[in-house]
């Protein structure tokens, strides 16, 4: 057979992709060979229908589909056929409703029976009918492209691309309405009377067009999969179902993406929140790939955190201006929740200039919110304990004097406690908390929220804030003529702080559990190294020892360290360690077997994706290079560099 004679058939059955490029499909589900090879996305092939209300169109016009198309339509298998005879009995029962509403004037009346419906007129736009339209009874039927339409008023609750179409109502809207009221022929006399019952109480919206959705693209479901399932086990030392990541951040992240999949819209902290959440995921997958020396990969996962990072940025100024001081009064865990993550974008991506500048806005909205919240659910202390390890941890390495001449921490929050900026560790607020959730050294089976998160318990933490406030003392009281000798005045407090931490013995609490629990064996070991290091920053900033009398502290937290990510090497178990004890030891230590055990460690941590290590690192390694100082010691090694070039260190 010639060509000429070969008969040609167009398809209606691809998908809505192929459809649009003009391409042959296969048709396969859930996506078709041809946008897997070309790398798009597949539309899929859902019928597309747009419901529109036509006032002005004659109830005459009679609706004509020729037999031959109707065929090609692709059905939804979830949709079932209504028979003609039911179709009628339904429009004849709903044509009842007419005479009734036009004498009451109701024209905000619905009516919906068996996916039928009768509705009021919301609009004045009326619309001409095309050539692809069919009317029937005033009420119009747009096709997204030029297929044959499927049966009459059989609709999908979905919309697809910029079609919708209008959802399902339920009975239950007109209040104590049955099933058989509706739906059973010989009650149609009834209803009119049901509409029209004069109670003031009773409601009836007409129903609205069903919301455009925005659905998250393929790479945004498969940076919040990411996170789910790999990212989130991160932030713990061990595994805890039970952590804010999984139980606060997580959710409300997934709640924002539902409210937009379902309802077109969300609010903008929690737009923002997830914005942190997908910056967070693409930035560890940069990581990860840079370590594999995946370079291209690399540098596309870290545009794209960039830009949900430049995204989040955005929405939460955006909140800030228009839902700080609004009614009803802003959601304290989503303001909460995605200040604090943007302190994880900081730490993840090793950008950590504003990682001062987004605690201090946590800062603020915590002071602001004294004004008008009393009480905090038990997620709103957990955001609590999270701010003060996040503040506590990059306050111990930050220049001094940062915060007395910052203008940002002004309280100029209309409200705001002006005494309460002072405390920037928030312990007033955080004390009554943490202190309730406290073990007992008679209660070794429990294990506090600050042990199974960051696997050092409360106390231990809280010294540390009290070493850090003395150090600043000492910095602002000596002067040039005293030299390095402490004022008077402090003298007692050194000694007392001094003789409390090493005298502290919290850390064996877990003594008894750890040969049996797995997860208790990772915090003892971590509090042990957190507790070594602390007496390393005590004297490196107060005595100024020098680093052979610390030694024996040094290596019991490289010790320490080594044992945890052994154990977790064993038992398969991800969760990065905290790294400031690693860091402040490191930095002691001169003796060059040491230094390379501390190399050794540092490369594995190359395995967690955590970037700003490698700036702690780096500082470590010059302070090595340097050697220990023959000149008069004012401070620490390390802080002698930080402050001398500027840097910011994040030690989380």
């Amino acid at each position: 057979m010639s060509n000429a004679q070969r008969r040609h058939h167009k398809t209606y059955s691809g998908c809505w992709t192929c459809r649009a490029r003009k391409v042959k499909c296969d048709e396969a589900r859930p996506s078709c060979r041809q946008c897997r090879r070309s790398g798009r996305e597949c539309e899929g092939y859902n019928v597309r229908l747009r419901w529109v209300i036509n006032e002005e169109a004659d109830s005459d016009i009679s609706l004509q589909i020729p037999q031959s198309q109707r065929s090609r339509v692709a059905l939804s298998p979830h949709r079932t056929r209504i028979p003609f005879s039911k179709v009628e009995e339904i429009l004849t029962r709903l044509d009842a409703l007419e005479s009734p509403c036009k004498q009451a004037d109701r024209t905000d009346l619905s009516l919906f029976i068996s996916g039928f419906g009768v509705f009021g007129r919301t609009s004045s736009t009326s619309v001409e009918p095309s050539s692809d339209e069919h009317s029937h009874d005033g009420r119009i039927v747009t096709y997204a492209d030029h297929s044959t339409p499927p049966p009459l008023w059989v609709s999908s609750p979905y919309s697809v691309g910029e079609d919708r179409v209008l959802p399902p109502t339920a009975p239950e809207l007109f209040g104590e309405v049955s099933h058989e009221t509706l739906d059973t022929p010989g009650h149609t006399d009834d209803i009119p009377q049901l509409l029209h019952a004069h109670d003031d109480s009773l409601s009836v919206p007409s129903p609205n067009l069903c919301p455009e959705p925005l659905y998250l693209s393929s790479t945004e479901r498969f940076l919040i999969n990411h996170y789910a399932n790999r990212v989130v086990q991160l932030f713990c030392v061990v595994d805890n179902e039970k952590s804010m990541w999984k139980t606060i951040h997580l959710p409300k992240g997934l709640q924002a993406a539902g409210e937009l999949s379902l309802t077109g819209s969300t609010s903008t902290i929690r737009k923002a929140l997830l914005s942190t959440l997908l910056s967070i995921s693409a930035f560890c997958l940069f990581n990860y790939r840079k370590s594999q020396l995946r370079r291209d990969e690399a540098i596309q996962w870290k545009a794209t955190a960039e830009e949900f990072r430049c995204k989040a940025i955005e929405l939460l100024k955006d909140a800030m201006d228009t839902d700080l001081y609004s009614r009803p009064l802003p959601k304290y865990k989503d303001f909460l929740a995605t200040m604090l993550s943007m302190v994880t974008i900081n730490v993840i991506s090793g950008d950590i200039d504003t990682c001062g500048l987004h605690l201090d806005g946590a800062l603020r909205f915590i002071n602001h919110a004294q004004s008008w919240k009393t009480r905090y659910s038990s997620k709103a202390q957990g955001l609590h304990r999270q701010y003060l390890y996040l503040r506590t941890i990059y306050e111990s390495t930050c220049p001094r004097g940062r915060l007395k001449n910052h203008p940002f921490l002004s309280p100029t929050i209309s409200g705001a406690d002006p005494n309460s900026s002072q405390d920037i560790f928030r312990r007033d607020l955080l004390r009554r908390h943490s202190f309730n959730i406290q073990s007992s050294p008679r209660d070794n089976s429990h294990i506090t929220s600050y042990e199974t998160v960051y696997g050092i318990p409360y106390d231990l933490l809280f010294l540390l804030t009290q070493v850090i406030e003395l150090i600043n003392k000492l910095h602002d009281s000596q002067s040039p003529s005293q030299g390095l000798l402490i004022p008077d005045h402090l003298v007692a407090e050194c000694d007392e702080l001094e003789n409390t931490i090493m005298e502290w013995r919290g850390d064996i609490i877990l003594d008894d559990t750890v040969q049996t629990n797995i997860n208790s064996q990772i915090i003892h070991q971590q509090t042990i190294a957190f507790h070594n290091a602390l007496i390393i920053y005590f004297a490196q900033h107060i005595r100024l020892l020098s680093h052979r009398f610390l030694q024996p502290y040094v290596k019991s937290v490289l010790e320490s360290i080594e044992a945890m990510e052994r154990i977790k090497f064993e038992t398969n178990i991800l969760a990065a360690p905290l790294y400031w004890p690693a860091f402040v030891a490191a930095s002691e230590a001169f003796d060059g077997a040491l230094q390379e055990r501390f190399r050794r460690w540092h490369d594995h941590m190359e395995v967690y994706g955590i970037e700003a290590l490698r700036t702690g690192m780096d500082v470590v390694e010059e302070v090595w290079n340097a050697g220990p100082s023959a000149r008069n010691r004012t401070t620490s090694y390390w802080r002698a560099i930080v402050e001398d070039k500027g840097m910011v260190l994040m030690l989380s």
